[in-house]
């Protein structure tokens, strides 16, 4: 459980609360396959409760989605303010390569 918590905490992409939901979900996982072992039986059913729950623990790979969303409304923000500089007709190369390097910046800021 620890590494998958380490894991988890070291993706930057990923905010609070879905490093937070993450978590729950593992030790959720975790909870259930220290159940199944207690229930156990037989060292047979033992070893396939605690293969199982591995398996379950390692398959909580949460994805970073409101730190992309963001990001990609940026870009997407960026590529139209640059595919307007571009159409306009009345900037000069020059004017049109200072603008777009001041849409770069200040889309960096945000």
């Amino acid at each position: 459980m620890k590494a998958k918590n380490d894991a988890i905490d070291a993706n930057n992409d990923l905010t609070d609360e879905e490093k937070t939901a993450a978590k729950e979900d593992a030790k959720a996982k975790a909870d259930a396959t220290k159940q199944a072992i207690d229930n156990a039986t037989t060292n047979d059913a033992v070893t396939q409760a605690k293969n199982a729950g591995a398996t379950s623990v390692d398959s909580v790979n949460p994805m970073p989605e409101a730190k992309l969303a963001a990001k990609k409304t940026i870009d997407d923000a960026l590529k139209a303010k640059n595919d307007a500089i571009d159409a306009n007709n009345d900037l000069t190369d020059e004017e049109k390569t200072a603008a777009k390097a001041d849409a770069k910046s200040k889309s960096r800021r945000s």
